[in-house]
């Protein structure tokens, strides 16, 4: 999936091998995002947390 993000200012951002987006219960200020990919044989995973009031809009493709 591809999760793109316009902040407050009107600037995108796109993030590829988005595999769970959400706003959990004990951070319901943040947007979470988890991105998996492979590179060299290594999977990565990387989790990120985005404040909501920083976002304008957010679309998952």
């Amino acid at each position: 999936m591809i999760l793109e993000l316009t902040d407050t200012k009107g600037a995108k951002a796109k993030f590829r091998s988005v595999v769970y987006v959400c706003v959990l219960a004990n951070h319901s200020d943040q947007l979470y995002y988890q991105q998996r990919y492979k590179r060299n044989g290594k999977e990565f995973i990387n989790e990120r947390f985005v404040p909501l009031e920083s976002i304008s809009r957010w679309v998952v493709r």
